[in-house]
């Protein structure tokens, strides 16, 4: 798949989700966060990384759109192709259909329930991943 037709498709599945682009990532405000998924390209390969991050408004009120490195919560999709579970993709093996399936599967599985049901459903969820949460968060939310 060329880069152009992986931006396009991605792009289209999370505005469905009602995510929307703005300087280089992809963005969607509840009443207590902003939720950033943002590409990042590999430094040793051709390969592509998905990250996405929770941003508490009421710690972080100067920032509008963070970046997912600069988020209360941050983590990257994971993506099982052909029997592998995979947190980078390489374009050149991926299909449109096959990203279109994992990213929507991401999306239900990590992100929508964020959107439904807050914060604090994410780590209900997956307590393991408390440990992507920085101080201020585990304090936001009694971790």
């Amino acid at each position: 798949m060329e880069k152009k037709a992986f931006k396009k498709e991605l792009g289209n599945i999370l505005s469905e989700y009602g995510f929307r682009y703005i300087n280089r990532s992809y963005y969607k405000e509840t009443e207590e966060l902003v939720i950033v998924i943002a590409t990042q390209k590999s430094n040793f390969s051709d390969e592509i990384y998905i990250n996405y991050g929770f941003l508490i408004k009421v710690e972080n009120p100067e920032i509008q759109y963070p970046k997912d490195n600069e988020c209360d919560v941050r983590g990257r999709f994971a993506f099982q192709i052909k029997g592998e579970q995979l947190y980078s993709i390489s374009l050149n093996s991926l299909s449109e259909n096959e990203l279109s399936d994992e990213v929507t599967k991401n999306m239900e599985s990590l992100i929508v329930p964020v959107l439904d049901h807050g914060l604090a459903k994410y780590f209900e969820m997956y307590p393991e991943l408390v440990v992507m949460a920085n101080l201020k968060a585990k304090k936001h939310l009694n971790l």
